[in-house]
């Protein structure tokens, strides 16, 4: 990771902020999740709809986090084409023989409610995943983090 030369209060504050800002004060909440049941032909609406690029799995009664799809997966698995009026769209027959539990990212990566800003920043630079889902102590799904709602945060400071 490329270092930026920092004075010695600079690097200070920042270094307070982020262990002292909590997950569950940025995450974007509601999540917008699917079940790991759903058809497959419904999850290209969803990021459609919802603007999004990254769905968290859940399933059980109890709706525990159990997989995550992202975008890119969706494109990897099946590309879309366009149609006469030059929308994209998928074959929804190629999608009805897709199963999500197969194809999702099974386990993973996720942070609590109370972890701090700097350990999920760490975690996205290094790994350079482009969400973290955010759960309670039962597994279950209260938010997620994304790349841009860091960089939210990051021009929030800076803009006050």
């Amino acid at each position: 990771m490329k270092k930026i030369p920092l004075k010695h209060a600079e690097d200070y504050y920042i270094k307070v902020l982020l262990r002292e800002l909590r997950l569950k004060d940025i995450m974007s909440t509601p999540v917008i999740s699917i079940d790991v049941n759903m058809p497959f032909r419904e999850i290209p609406e969803k990021y459609r709809k919802f603007h999004i690029r990254h769905l968290p799995v859940t399933g059980g009664p109890e709706g525990k986090l159990v997989g995550l799809l992202s975008e890119r997966d969706l494109f990897r698995i099946h590309s879309p084409h366009r149609n006469e009026e030059g929308e994209w769209v998928y074959d929804r027959e190629e999608l009805n023989s897709i199963i999500l539990r197969n194809v999702m990212v099974r386990n993973p990566f996720y942070m609590k409610e109370d972890d701090c800003m700097g350990e999920a920043l760490v975690r996205i630079v290094e790994n350079k995943f482009g969400c973290i889902p955010i759960v309670n102590k039962d597994m279950q799904l209260r938010g997620i983090i994304t790349q841009e709602d860091i960089l939210r945060v990051a021009a929030q400071i800076y803009l006050e």
